[in-house]
């Protein structure tokens, strides 16, 4: 798959369904994680009834995450099988970055980072409510109305 249908909108494909975050990219990249072995196996028995996206904000956070933390060749792998397709990648729209900001203010007390909030906001802009992470920053955000949805972490 080209680059560029990869990273392209996914408003013409069909409906993505799992949110991956940063963490749950770093758990599949680092065989010492605490995490590994969750994570792979979540991910290789998800592959057939799941269609994974995460945001281009998220991208850029793991191949750092990576990057610090695995060095330069790891994060060079993570990036070339995000480029084969593994997972689309979705751009973050003006009006996420607005929404961002408005959870940011919303939960001051939290310490969501600027990558939370705008995987928060593509999520529901998309109305995915499974995300593939670690982090417990998604169990606590609340969305709808009445802020009575949560998101439903995997594995």
């Amino acid at each position: 798959m080209s680059p560029a249908r990869m990273i392209g909108t996914w408003e013409n494909q069909s409906p993505m369904n799992t949110f991956i975050d940063t963490g749950a990219f770093y758990a599949l990249a680092d065989r010492s994680d605490s995490y590994h072995s969750a994570a792979s196996k979540y991910y290789a028995d998800a592959l057939t009834d799941n269609r994974f996206f995460t945001t281009s904000f998220a991208l850029v956070e793991s191949w750092l995450l990576i990057r610090n933390k695995l060095g330069y060749d790891a994060a060079q792998n993570f990036l070339g099988a995000i480029r084969k397709g593994i997972v689309t990648i979705t751009d973050v729209s003006a009006a996420d970055l607005d929404k961002a900001w408005t959870i940011l203010n919303t939960y001051a007390d939290q310490e969501f980072s600027l990558v939370d909030a705008v995987s928060f906001a593509v999520m529901e802009r998309l109305k995915v409510t499974n995300a593939f992470a670690f982090d417990e920053h998604f169990r606590l955000y609340r969305f709808g109305a009445r802020k009575e949805l949560l998101f439903t972490l995997v594995p």
